[in-house]
C-alpha cells in the first residue's frame, strides 16, 4: 500500500507540474487549424519541363512570405505539396482577437462621427458666438483660424443684414447710401457661405484615422536641409525626432480636441491589437495578397552624378520627413531595398551603409538613396522611357526565368520576354547602356546591376546575386 501510495502521488505532483506549464492554456497551447479552424488554400504552378521544379517552389515560396508575411509573425505556413503545388494555411483569429478588432473598428467610427461638425450645430454655436471655443480645437491649429473666420464672418453679415433692412425701412435713405448698404450685404453672406462651407469641410476622414494606424510608432532621425542625418555634436549619436505616428496623432488631436482621449484610446486598443494578432482578419485578405505577388519589373536608377527632373536633395527631405508615399514628383518614386545584405561585402561597409546611406550608394553605385523609419530606399526612374511596368496599356510578360552563371561563374538569371516585352526592353536599356538598372519584385529592389549592352527579347541580370535569389 505504501508504494501505491507514493506512486499516486509521483502522478499527482507531475499533473500539477504540468498544469503550471500549460496555464493559462488559451496562451501556452497554439492549437492547429484542424482544432482551432482556419483556411488552407492549394495551388498548382505551372513549371516547365526544363526548368528546376525544386528550386522554382522554393522560390514562389519564398516571394509568397516575403508577401504575405514579411515580418514573419503571423501564423502563416507556406509548404510545398506534391510535386507541383503549394499549401497555404492560416488559422482563424481567436475570439480575443476578433474582439480587439472589432474594437478598432467601433473607435475609428466613434471617432470619425464625434469630429464631424453638424452643420445645425455649427449654426447654434455661431448665434451664440461660441463656434471658437466649440469647434476651433487648439489655438495655433487651422481648423482654429478657419473657425474664427467664420465667426467674424458670421458677426459682420449680422451687421450686414441689420444695416440694409435699416435702409430698407428708412424713406428717406440715400440711394448711393442703399446701394452701399446692399453691396455690403450681399459680399457678407457670400464670404460666410465660404467661410461655412471650409469649416464643415473639415470633419476628420476616415482614412485620416486608418493611416494613423498604419504609421510607425518608431523615433525618426532628424536631417538637415540636404536629407542627411543630423548627429550630436557631443555623442556622435543620432537625433531622434518623433515618430511619425506620435506627430500624426498630436496634429489630429489640436485639429480636434474633442475626441483627443478617443484617439489615445484608439491607439492602446490597436497595439494590443497588433500584438495579438497571429493572422489575417479575413480569408479573403490572404487571397488577394496571393495574387497581388510576383510582379516583376524593371526601372532605370536616377544617376547621383547626373539626375534628370527630379531635385534629389528635397526628393530625400520629404523621403526623411513624410515617408516614400507622400514624396512629390512625377518623373520618380523611392523604391525599398528588399534584403540589405546584398548590398554590401563587410562589417564595414554595412556600417558605412547603415551610417550615411546616400554617400554610400552614391560613392559605391552612382545612385541615389534614402532612408525612411529604418528602411533604405533607392530613386528610380518611372517614366515611360526609363522603366518597364505592368501598370501600362501596352501588354508584356517574361516567358521564362532561369537561374545560370555569367561569364565569370558568378550567379546571374536568365530571361525570355515576349514579343511586345522584348520591344519595350530594347527600347528601355538601349539608351542607357552604361547605368544601372534596377529589377523589382512586388515594389521592392532586389538588384540594381549595370548594363552591359542592349537587352532584347533574351537577357541575362548579373551584379548582387546570390544562390538564394
Amino acid at each position: 500500500m505504501k508504494q501505491i501510495g507514493w506512486k499516486i502521488l509521483l502522478v499527482v505532483l507531475l499533473l500539477v507540474i504540468f498544469g503550471v506549464m500549460i496555464y493559462p492554456p488559451q496562451d501556452r497551447i497554439r492549437l492547429g487549424t484542424d482544432l482551432r479552424g482556419g483556411v488552407s488554400l492549394v495551388y498548382q504552378l505551372d513549371i516547365a519541363p526544363e526548368q528546376d521544379r525544386d528550386h522554382v517552389i522554393t522560390q514562389v515560396i519564398n516571394v509568397l512570405n516575403e508577401r504575405i508575411n514579411p515580418t514573419g509573425v503571423l501564423d502563416i505556413t507556406i509548404r510545398r505539396q506534391g510535386l507541383e503545388r503549394i499549401e497555404i494555411v492560416m488559422p482563424l483569429p481567436t475570439e480575443e482577437v476578433r474582439q480587439l478588432s472589432e474594437r478598432v473598428d467601433d473607435l475609428t467610427d466613434q471617432i470619425v462621427q464625434e469630429a464631424s461638425i453638424s452643420e445645425r450645430q455649427l449654426d447654434a454655436a455661431l448665434e451664440r458666438g461660441e463656434a471658437v471655443e466649440v469647434f476651433g480645437g487648439e489655438p495655433d491649429s487651422n481648423r482654429h483660424e478657419s473657425v474664427e473666420t467664420l465667426q467674424t464672418a458670421y458677426n459682420r453679415m449680422q451687421e450686414a443684414e441689420a444695416e440694409y433692412q435699416r435702409v430698407q425701412d428708412d424713406p428717406d435713405v440715400e440711394q448711393a447710401d442703399f446701394n452701399r448698404a446692399e453691396r455690403e450685404y450681399a459680399t457678407a453672406m457670400m464670404d460666410l457661405r465660404d467661410a461655412k462651407s471650409r469649416v464643415l469641410g473639415m470633419t476628420l476622414d476616415l482614412n485620416d484615422v486608418r493611416d494613423l494606424l498604419r504609421m510607425s510608432d518608431e523615433p525618426r532621425p532628424e536631417v538637415g536641409d540636404d536629407g542627411r542625418p543630423i548627429r550630436d555634436p557631443d555623442t556622435g549619436e543620432r537625433v531622434l525626432r518623433p515618430s511619425p505616428r506620435a506627430v500624426e496623432a498630436d496634429r489630429l488631436k489640436a485639429e480636434f480636441p474633442r475626441v483627443a482621449d478617443e484617439i489615445d484610446e484608439l491607439l492602446r486598443v490597436y497595439d494590443e491589437y497588433s500584438e495579438q494578432r497571429l493572422a489575417l482578419d479575413d480569408p479573403e485578405d490572404l487571397q488577394r495578397l496571393v495574387r497581388g505577388a510576383g510582379v516583376l519589373e524593371f526601372y532605370i536608377a536616377v544617376q547621383a552624378d547626373e539626375p534628370e527632373g527630379v531635385n534629389v536633395d528635397q526628393m530625400r527631405q520629404q523621403l526623411s520627413e513624410q515617408g516614400p508615399e507622400h514624396v512629390e514628383a512625377t518623373t520618380a518614386r523611392w523604391f525599398e531595398l528588399h534584403d540589405l545584405s546584398q548590398w554590401y561585402d563587410t562589417e564595414a561597409e554595412l556600417e558605412f551603409l547603415q551610417d550615411d546611406p546616400a554617400t554610400y550608394f552614391e560613392s559605391r553605385r552612382n545612385m541615389v538613396a534614402g532612408e525612411y523609419d529604418g528602411d533604405y530606399y533607392l530613386l528610380l526612374y518611372t517614366t515611360p522611357g526609363k522603366s518597364l511596368r505592368h501598370d501600362t496599356d501596352r501588354r508584356w510578360s517574361i516567358q521564362q526565368a532561369r537561374r545560370t552563371a555569367d561569364e565569370r561563374g558568378l550567379p546571374a538569371v536568365a530571361f525570355n520576354l515576349d514579343g511586345p516585352g522584348g520591344q519595350m526592353m530594347s527600347s528601355l536599356t538601349g539608351p542607357h547602356v552604361g547605368q544601372n538598372m534596377a529589377i523589382t519584385l512586388d515594389g521592392r529592389v532586389y538588384s540594381a546591376p549595370t548594363l552591359r549592352s542592349q537587352i532584347g527579347n533574351r537577357g541575362q541580370i548579373t551584379g548582387d546575386f546570390s544562390e538564394a535569389d
